[in-house]
């Protein structure tokens, strides 16, 4: 019997998928995946990941959704598509999770000997999102 495991094993038997075929079950398959620019961020998402964004744009009624236009680059099994700056008529749509706060930073400026002292802090507010599809 064969067994099929993912990551590093060194029995006799076992054959190791690497991370992508992993994800698609069969060697040889690259998952589709695309980089996308919000706030100023970009970030790497493939269909079902859960990203933390910047407040955005969201759709009315249910399931709110947010459609992300800035395409910077797609991949998958037909090759890869690099935009300049942006992929044309790609798309990357998610479906909001919820309404979160990063945690707090704090700010604290102090001038020695002169008796100054301010503190602050400061939470973004952020819009978690589970990407639902990648449109090329």
């Amino acid at each position: 019997m064969i067994e099929v495991v993912r990551g590093v094993d060194r029995r006799p038997g076992v054959v190791v998928l690497s991370r992508f075929a992993a994800a698609c079950g069969v060697e040889g398959c690259v998952p589709m995946y695309a980089v996308i620019e919000s706030g100023g961020k970009q970030y790497r998402v493939a269909e079902g990941d859960v990203i933390d964004v910047e407040l955005t744009s969201i759709t009315d009624g249910e399931p709110r959704t947010v459609n992300f236009d800035r395409v910077l680059m797609v991949s998958g099994d037909t090759g890869v598509k690099v935009g300049s700056p942006v992929v044309s008529g790609a798309s990357v749509s998610a479906v909001l999770v919820r309404e979160v706060r990063a945690p707090k930073i704090r700010i604290f400026k102090k001038k020695r000997r002169k008796g100054y002292k301010k503190s602050a802090g400061h939470r973004q507010d952020l819009l978690r999102v589970r990407i639902e599809a990648i449109n090329v």
